[in-house]
């Protein structure tokens, strides 16, 4: 067994243990789940441009940056904690959410995942026409809006006439349970699916996948679990920063260990294994799985 443990720059002494049982499990993620595909496409542009294309059918889309698990901070309102946050040439920002669960892609969320994008892209005192066009798409494993297709375009349109409404806002489902591989979409859709680079139909994701889950490459895992600590760290500074609050550090730990414990139960492993990963009690862990992440 191999024990990873954080350094400095978290000041947290949570030690990751990473056994061969545990890069097993690794090996089985695929890019429905949502911290593989994190680390997927973290500053992965070509990967993300390849999604961009397929989803919005366009073959002139550019991507310059991807940032993954970005937190945005609404004042005096709820953080958001995006999948995926892409440009492209034109300044156009997309923010791509992978959901599982029916109700984590509920109308209101993709509503206030939107907003929250305008809040954070217009500084202070810049004029409205400074806004870019931005696109919040959810990638659902089940046919979330229930009418049977592969994907569903929202927009804004003026009741009384049809037109649109061209304020430069854009949501997108796209149904995950669609895999027909005769079309481009349904390709895609069973490469979210793949678990291995076998079979894969496009050759970015496939590079990618292989690249990740070679041998030589097992610690990734620990990678991911470090970023996850790390960034619950540092979102628990901001938010101990925002609330007058000393104990930012202490919550930052405490919000990363459960989203942790949660997702790696989500992932087959039992409390043991997770006590034993994390250099965390078991009493620790159960009260983790006992609460909401």
């Amino acid at each position: 067994m191999r024990k990873h443990k954080l350094g400095k720059k978290s000041d947290a002494s949570i030690s990751i243990a990473i056994d061969d049982g545990f890069m097993r499990k690794f090996a089985d993620y695929c890019l429905m789940d949502d911290y593989y595909m994190s680390v997927f496409f973290k500053d992965d542009a070509a990967s993300m441009q390849c999604v961009l294309k397929v989803i919005l059918d366009r073959t002139d889309l550019k991507v310059e940056t991807v940032k993954t698990q970005d937190v945005l901070f609404a004042s005096n309102g709820r953080r958001a904690q995006l999948d995926v946050v892409a440009t492209d040439a034109t300044g156009t920002v997309y923010d791509i959410e992978i959901q599982r669960a029916e109700e984590g892609a509920s109308p209101l969320r993709a509503r206030y995942y939107s907003g929250i994008l305008d809040s954070c892209m217009l500084p202070a005192g810049a004029e409205y026409d400074e806004l870019h066009e931005k696109y919040v798409i959810f990638i659902t494993e089940k046919d979330v809006l229930k009418d049977g297709l592969p994907i569903y375009h929202i927009t804004r349109r003026i009741e009384e006439t049809g037109k649109r409404f061209c304020d430069g806002e854009h949501i997108v489902y796209v149904n995950g349970a669609c895999c027909d591989t005769k079309t481009a979409l349904g390709r895609l859709m069973h490469d979210f699916f793949c678990r291995s680079a076998d079979g894969m139909y496009y050759d970015e994701l496939r590079n990618r996948t292989t690249a990740l889950k070679e041998s030589k490459e097992v610690d990734k895992m620990s990678d991911v679990i470090r970023e996850m600590v790390e960034r619950g760290i540092e979102q628990g500074r901001e938010e101990g920063r925002e609330e007058g609050r000393e104990e930012g550090m202490e919550k930052g730990v405490r919000s990363a260990q459960l989203r942790i414990v949660h997702t790696m139960l989500g992932r087959g492993f039992d409390v043991k294994e997770i006590s034993e990963c994390l250099s965390l009690p078991v009493e620790d862990v159960e009260a983790y799985a006992k609460a909401s992440p």
